[in-house]
């Protein structure tokens, strides 16, 4: 019996903690990223633009690059 309690503690436990982690990225996905860059703002002759890689599965955007004018 305390085998079995301290079992389901573990995995309340552990359930509550891989929540927290969920809700703390805003994503309950693994994120799929893309291999190549997408621009995002194309550069003109006076301002800089950006690109940046994006996840296929949601909105999310890593390595935000600047583009020279």
């Amino acid at each position: 019996m305390k085998r079995l309690t301290k079992a389901l503690i573990g995995a309340v436990l552990g359930t509550v903690a891989l929540g927290s982690v969920v809700a703390l990225s805003g994503c309950e996905h693994k994120h799929d990223w893309a291999t190549d860059y997408t621009v995002d703002k194309a550069p003109t002759c006076t301002v800089d633009g950006s690109k940046s890689i994006h996840c296929s599965g949601c909105d999310e955007v890593k390595d935000v690059t600047p583009i020279p004018a």
